[in-house]
């Protein structure tokens, strides 16, 4: 997987960091690491009954920075409006990670109603 710059130069992702959303001792270390892709876990990661704080948390987390150059990405299990408001107020991940989807047209009927939200 490879990003490509404004210059064409291919930005190779080597490694990706998954972290549960609950876990804010691995998202302060996650500063310190030299992975290319930070993952924000608020699905398997976390007991239902931790989601609303974990998004609170990943959420404090992404806002306060401090990771470089890193990509910025949040798992969720559901694509929507709020979901993605509720984690990223400042609009600072570059993606979401969506679980369960089996097709690109899954994907794309999942995201088309929120992709202002995205933009």
């Amino acid at each position: 997987m490879a990003e490509f710059t404004e210059t064409g130069a291919a930005r190779p992702r080597r490694s990706c960091l998954y972290m549960p959303g609950t876990n804010a001792r691995a998202h302060e270390k996650a500063k310190t690491l030299a992975a290319d892709v930070l993952i924000f876990d608020l699905e398997d990661s976390v007991a239902p009954d931790a989601k609303e704080a974990a998004r609170a948390q990943v959420s404090a987390a992404i806002a306060a920075g401090g990771f470089g150059r890193r990509e910025i990405v949040v798992r969720v299990n559901r694509l929507g409006h709020s979901e993605i408001r509720k984690v990223d107020s400042n609009h600072m991940v570059l993606g979401c990670y969506v679980k369960g989807v089996t097709y690109s047209a899954d994907l794309w009927k999942r995201i088309t109603p929120y992709i202002d939200v995205l933009a």
